[in-house]
């Protein structure tokens, strides 16, 4: 029990809650100002007082105020919501960081609802900023280690707040707060969850998932060889990230290589250009014996000279992947690249066209009519 001076400023000095807390409140009896419970001058014990002298009026004062104990509401009065609000925010500010004291909701609504929407719509933004402008193809490891972080960041950022605000609108409804203001607060702060982490869905582990796999070359990685008595490079498997990287290095260990044979269905559009803008800077020539899909498709039309063997075939679509770097979407900078290497603007069209779930397969007769092939392949060449 506290004295009489104890936090003194909570309540009037006339006003005394007599009653112990109930065994519910029990749980959170640190949470709650001792002015809460403290007793009536009548039951405090006074070493200096003789109490076996106590008269009839001190002991009907004392019966009074059990009687009184018994019949208290377990919440204070609508005078004191003021007084208590302010003793109780000076003692829960004390007892942890923002994020713990958030987490047992122990801080005003305004606060409760602008903390949490202000941190998960700054991760948002910081994970835009590093899908959309990081170089995915030189700099791979570090976007997806990156992303995989704020990711995760912003879904435990969300459980977070929206656990937070709930024990505070609980909290402020006991207080007797307006249900709109109470009900107004946790749904912003949903929709800032759903506007954010929501974005995900379903697919959040797929997300995580294909991040670690880029961020430790986890992925099938395509072969990447030199035929021994040629100077040939062969790249034959799927375009994931680190493919440019790849052949560069082994571009720049046998600089005597002068054609890359293509064999790959397509795989990461952004890598295809990449390898594309290798290509055409080394003027090599490119030679396709098998198939070549999709962001293969970039890479062979960089060739110097572009060839076709008995065999081969290109598989053309639309990619209809935006990717945010330097401000240009994937399609129009293929359409570029091709126009600058000689293609015919109607298969440009026949391309962009084509959904991304279909293919365009052309004749060698067509390709050669389009320029997108110069040659055919002969043993002898």
């Amino acid at each position: 029990m506290r004295g009489r001076g104890a936090d003194s400023r909570c309540l009037p000095s006339s006003i005394h809650l007599s009653s112990r807390p109930r065994p519910r409140q029990l749980r959170r009896c640190s949470e709650i100002p001792s002015c809460y419970w403290r007793k009536p001058r009548s039951m405090e014990w006074d070493a200096t007082r003789d109490h076996s002298s106590t008269t009839a009026t001190q002991s009907s004062e004392i019966l009074e105020g059990r009687l009184l104990g018994l019949f208290r509401s377990p919440r204070p009065a609508a005078s004191m919501t003021r007084a208590t609000h302010h003793c109780e925010r000076d003692r829960t500010n004390s007892r942890g960081g923002l994020l713990l004291t958030h987490w047992r909701g122990e801080h005003g609504l305004p606060m409760a609802t602008a903390m949490p929407c202000a941190l998960m719509l700054v991760l948002w933004w910081l994970f835009t900023i590093v899908f959309d402008s990081v170089d995915w193809v030189w700099n791979y490891r570090f976007a997806a280690i990156s992303s995989f972080m704020l990711i995760s960041l912003l879904l435990c950022a969300a459980v977070w707040g929206l656990v937070g605000v709930g024990r505070t609108a609980k909290r402020a409804d006991d207080r007797g707060e307006g249900l709109v203001r109470v009900h107004g607060a946790v749904a912003l702060v949903m929709a800032c969850a759903l506007g954010t982490a929501g974005q995900f869905g379903v697919s959040t582990k797929v997300w995580l998932s294909s991040l670690k796999a880029i961020a430790f070359d986890e992925e099938p990685r395509a072969e990447i060889f030199i035929y021994p008595k040629s100077a040939r490079l062969v790249v034959r498997g799927a375009f994931t990230l680190g493919t440019t990287k790849r052949v560069k290095a082994l571009l720049e260990a046998s600089p005597a290589t002068r054609i890359v044979e293509l064999d790959s269905p397509g795989g990461v559009a952004v890598e295809g250009l990449a390898l594309a803008k290798l290509l055409e800077a080394r003027g090599v020539d490119t030679l396709v014996m098998r198939s070549c899909s999709s962001a293969c498709v970039s890479a062979f039309a960089a060739g110097e000279r572009r060839y076709l063997g008995p065999s081969g075939r290109l598989g053309l679509h639309a990619t209809g992947a935006a990717f945010r770097n330097s401000g240009k979407d994937v399609d129009s900078e293929h359409a570029r690249l091709l126009q600058r290497r000689g293609v015919a603007q109607w298969l440009i069209d026949a391309e962009r066209a084509t959904p991304t779930g279909d293919i365009l397969v052309p004749g060698p007769a067509t390709l050669l009519g389009s320029g997108l092939v110069t040659d055919l392949w002969r043993d002898s060449i």
